[in-house]
């Protein structure tokens, strides 16, 4: 009996540590992307927060709260560069996986930046490949 208490307690011991450490380093990430994002670096900065937004969207439990302040960060690195299909795309992928549990402040600023994007005549979105502009486009009206 008092094995099978031991084992219980070391697994459980050690899923507490290993959530320590997923937090830990989730943290740091989060910092490590701030700083380059305040330090200019907006490029590297997207790709940190890209990358945590995928795991965070790929994961078999979702964190609300965390998929808010992420899709928050991407949209805005990604508005600023002028990538309005890419934020369009992670707009889109953030609200259908938070449909129902985002608070509705965010589903809502998500909703109507999506409008914007559609009704914005400077955003260029070719049906077909010879469409495509030689050009970036330019940053739609706020």
């Amino acid at each position: 009996m008092g094995t099978y208490l031991l084992v219980v307690l070391l697994i459980a011991g050690g899923i507490v540590w290993l959530g320590r450490r997923m937090e830990e380093s989730y943290r740091r990430t989060v910092l490590h992307a701030q700083h380059l994002a305040e330090s200019g670096e907006q490029e590297k900065a997207l790709a940190l927060y890209r990358s945590l937004l995928d795991t965070e969207l790929e994961g078999r439990i979702r964190r609300a709260s965390r998929i808010v302040f992420l899709t928050d960060r991407v949209q805005e690195l990604l508005a600023l560069t002028g990538r309005w299909e890419e934020e369009r795309r992670v707009l889109e992928r953030s609200l259908q996986a938070c449909m129902t549990v985002t608070r509705g402040d965010a589903w809502a600023r998500w909703q109507r930046r999506l409008v914007e994007l559609d009704e914005s005549p400077v955003t260029f979105r070719p049906t077909e490949p010879s469409d495509a502009p030689s050009h970036p486009a330019k940053q739609p009206p706020r």
